[in-house]
């Protein structure tokens, strides 16, 4: 009986361990996914830490950069943005530029989202119709602003490039060419190194314009200035005489006369 009983026993014992380790089988892949589930929220929660603290640092420095900024010369500064400007650094001149009211440092950062503007490789079209307008508010504010008679035909030049470049329309076209003509008839400015440009940009206008007759005697007048004097062709991105710059316009006139020219686009 003792015996018979301890046999019994014994296999009633080993029914039990197998019971207990079905249950225990069955539920391993709780345990399991319970696992994986803490494993992850801890995952995610090391990438939030890693992520605020990346963000973190990423802010201070910004700070730094605007605290550096904010701590040079005016000279210092646009030292710094002419050298951006140089090697086509666009974006570090809009940072360099960040909420200064100085208007050469104004004018430095219109040019610079007017170049933002043109790069239609790296921008969107909706990004670079926002750095169109920038642009254009920037000139705008630096030629009502009191400046010197050079800083404002600049600013009058690169508008009316900006505003031809932009639109299509006769409406801006004509805009273009009057921020062109304020040169021509303001004697300050038009005794400066820029009156020659605001011909050729003139001439240029009235070509896309269609307005032969006109662009051909704009790049006439820009033909009896001085040979010493020195044009910027926009368009060539070359520094000309101004009877080397009336050809290059003649030039372009005669390719828009006959539709062949690689920017023909009639005007609105």
């Amino acid at each position: 009986m003792g015996i018979s009983q301890s046999i019994k026993g014994g296999k009633k014992m080993d029914t039990n361990k197998r019971k207990t380790l079905t249950i225990n089988m069955q539920r391993f892949p709780g345990y399991l996914i319970l696992g994986i589930a803490v494993l992850s929220l801890l995952f995610l929660s090391s990438c939030a830490t890693n992520k605020a603290s990346r963000v973190t640092t990423v802010a201070q420095t910004q700070t730094t950069q605007k605290l550096a900024v904010t701590n040079l010369s005016k000279d210092q500064l646009l030292k710094k943005i002419r050298m951006a400007m140089t090697n086509f650094q666009y974006e570090r001149v809009i940072e360099l530029s960040y909420l200064n009211k100085n208007s050469e440092v104004r004018y430095y950062r219109a040019l610079a989202y007017f170049s933002m503007m043109l790069n239609t490789s790296k921008y969107s079209q909706s990004s670079r119709n926002t750095f169109g307008g920038s642009a254009e508010s920037l000139l705008n504010n630096v030629i009502r602003s009191r400046v010197r008679s050079d800083l404002l035909a600049r600013a009058l030049i690169w508008r009316g490039i900006l505003l031809d470049t932009r639109y299509t329309s006769l409406k801006n076209k004509r805009r273009a060419i009057g921020s062109f003509f304020v040169i021509q008839s303001d004697p300050r400015l038009k005794k400066g190194s820029y009156y020659d440009d605001s011909l050729l940009y003139s001439g240029d206008v009235y070509s896309k314009m269609g307005w032969y007759v006109q662009a051909r005697s704009f790049y006439r007048r820009l033909s009896r200035l001085s040979p010493n004097n020195i044009t910027y062709d926009y368009i060539d991105n070359a520094f000309y005489s101004p009877q080397k710059a009336a050809r290059q316009g003649l030039a372009r006139l005669d390719d828009y006369v006959q539709g062949v020219h690689l920017n023909y686009q009639p005007t609105n």
